[in-house]
């Protein structure tokens, strides 16, 4: 079985796992758009990094696991706006590809991986370390 793990914020990444290793990690693509250059999900780059890593695979033996975030305290209506424009992007670009989906809180994967206990920094660090042993 074919996992899709995605951080779905313009500074995540999408993770592909197989049988228990890690494939393949990649930055989440984006893109630059409007007078500011502001940076925003690249929905036909993230289809193609996706469709690409795929196509030998039977659809229903992939399963993609979107990280469920919500606002946070202190983030503007802006920014969570473009976030959800992302979250969006990425559902319909599964549901178009006919990938099946499922949603898990941070809490929750965190908790399973025993990262809970850990301060936030301290969790992507190690995060990062994980990934690339």
């Amino acid at each position: 079985m074919l996992i899709i793990g995605i951080d779905p914020g313009i500074s995540g990444s999408i993770c592909f796992f197989e049988d228990g290793k890690i494939l393949d990690v990649i930055e989440m693509p984006t893109m630059t758009e409007g007078k500011k250059n502001k940076k925003q999900v690249n929905g036909s780059q993230i289809y193609n990094e996706i469709a690409k890593r795929i196509e030998q695979t039977d659809k229903r033996d992939i399963k993609v696991i979107i990280e469920q975030v919500s606002a946070m305290p202190g983030q503007g209506v802006t920014s969570m706006f473009n976030f959800g424009q992302s979250f969006g992007i990425l559902k319909g670009m599964c549901s178009a590809m006919q990938l099946s989906m499922y949603f898990v809180r941070p809490a929750k994967w965190k908790k399973y991986f025993g990262h809970h206990h850990y301060p936030l920094m301290y969790q992507k660090n190690l995060l990062i370390f994980l990934v690339d042993r």
